[in-house]
């Protein structure tokens, strides 16, 4: 295949085609490449912790571990943490439910007196465009 004489179109489908290919292989190896690539990227955060240990004559094995070991509690920690705010969240729904409908009642209210459109109107308005933007949020995304 002379590429040199070949003409600018067929060169330009192989590019094309070439780059499709790549884009398909990667999304149907992506169950395999996520999880390798966060692999590596860890790797590469934990490695100057590995070289600092080793720096202070720690042992490979000793040094990996420990780096590894912290890690893991770090990430368990932020686990933690995090489903204790979510938990926190959730205890509060209630009131945060009851806020929402006070604020909602309050701006409601304000449009009544400001705009003189009634809260049925109101209601039906939101209750309509609620509609319209459920039936229409696929071709929004599309």
């Amino acid at each position: 295949m002379n590429t040199a004489t070949d003409p600018f179109y067929k060169r330009l489908s192989l590019n094309l085609l070439s780059i499709a290919l790549i884009l398909l292989l990667l999304y149907l190896a992506q169950g395999i490449l996520v999880p390798f690539f966060i692999a590596v990227l860890l790797a590469s955060l934990l490695l100057p912790i590995v070289h600092f240990l080793q720096s202070l004559k720690f042992s490979n094995l000793l040094s990996i571990s420990i780096t590894v070991v912290l890690a893991v509690l770090l990430t368990l920690t932020v686990i933690y943490f995090l489903s204790w705010q979510i938990v926190g969240f959730f205890d509060d729904w209630p009131v945060i439910k009851e806020r929402f409908g006070e604020v909602t009642n309050s701006i409601k209210t304000w449009v009544r007196a400001h705009f003189n459109i009634t809260i049925r109107k109101q209601d039906q308005y939101i209750k309509d465009t609620t509609a319209n933007w459920r039936s229409s949020a696929g071709d929004v995304l599309g």
